[in-house]
C-alpha cells in the first residue's frame, strides 16, 4: 500500500524567496536572501498586519506571476509521485483567483496530477491527519513544529528563516534529489520489511 505524503507549495516546491524583489520594490526595501531569517513578512518588513493584508490583495497577481519551481522539484516530484500517494497542501487563501492562478501554475509544471488543498491557513494538521500523511515537505518553521508534535513525519527544507526548529520528528533536508532519496529509501525498507 502506498504512503501519503503531503507537500507544501510555498518556499517548498517553489523557490523560497521568489517574493524577494517584488518586496523590495513595494516596500523600498534593500534585503537579500541572507537578511531572510524571519519567516513572517510583517516582521521581516517592519510593517503592520492591515498594510501587509492591502498590499497582498492588491498586488497579489503580480507576485504571484513571478514564482519560480525549487531547483529539482519537478524531476523529483514526478519521481516520487509514482510511489506514493502525494497532496499539496498550502496555506494560501483559498479565494476564487488565487485558486485559479495556483491551479495554472501546477498545470504549467505538470503537477495538477497532485490533488491540492487550500487551507486559508497556516494550520495543516487537521488536513494532513484526515489524509492519513505519514510524511510531510515544509519550510515553515511553525508548520514544521505543529506537524512534528502531530506526530507527522516533517522533511524541512533549509532556509534561512528557519534554521532555529528542532524536533525529533524533523528531518533537515538541502534539496530536493536529498528528499527523493530519502523517501526511495523509506520505500525500499518498507518492503524489506513486509
Amino acid at each position: 500500500m502506498k504512503k501519503n505524503i503531503a507537500i507544501d507549495l510555498d518556499g517548498t516546491v517553489t523557490s523560497p524567496y521568489y517574493w524577494l524583489n517584488f518586496f523590495n520594490k513595494t516596500f523600498n526595501g534593500g534585503l537579500t536572501e541572507k537578511d531572510c531569517t524571519e519567516y513572517d513578512l510583517t516582521k521581516l518588513y517592519n510593517i503592520d498586519r492591515c498594510s501587509w493584508d492591502n498590499i497582498n490583495t492588491q498586488y497579489i497577481k503580480e507576485y504571484l506571476d513571478c514564482v519560480d519551481v525549487r531547483e529539482d522539484a519537478k524531476e523529483v516530484l514526478n519521481d516520487i509521485k509514482q510511489y506514493f500517494n502525494c497532496y499539496f497542501i498550502t496555506a494560501r487563501q483559498n479565494t476564487e483567483y488565487i485558486k485559479s492562478r495556483t491551479m495554472d501554475y501546477l498545470k504549467e509544471n505538470n503537477f495538477d496530477d497532485i490533488p491540492l488543498y487550500m487551507m486559508s491557513s497556516h494550520y495543516k494538521v487537521e488536513k494532513a491527519k484526515e489524509l492519513g500523511v505519514e510524511i510531510f515537505i515544509e519550510d515553515s518553521p511553525k508548520n514544521a513544529i505543529e506537524l512534528a508534535n502531530s506526530g507527522i513525519t516533517v522533511f524541512l527544507i533549509n532556509t534561512n528563516y528557519n534554521q532555529n526548529v528542532e524536533h525529533e520528528n524533523i528531518i533537515r533536508v538541502d534539496n530536493w534529489y536529498e528528499i527523493g532519496s530519502m523517501l526511495f529509501k523509506k520505500l525500499s525498507e518498507n518492503k524489506i520489511h513486509n
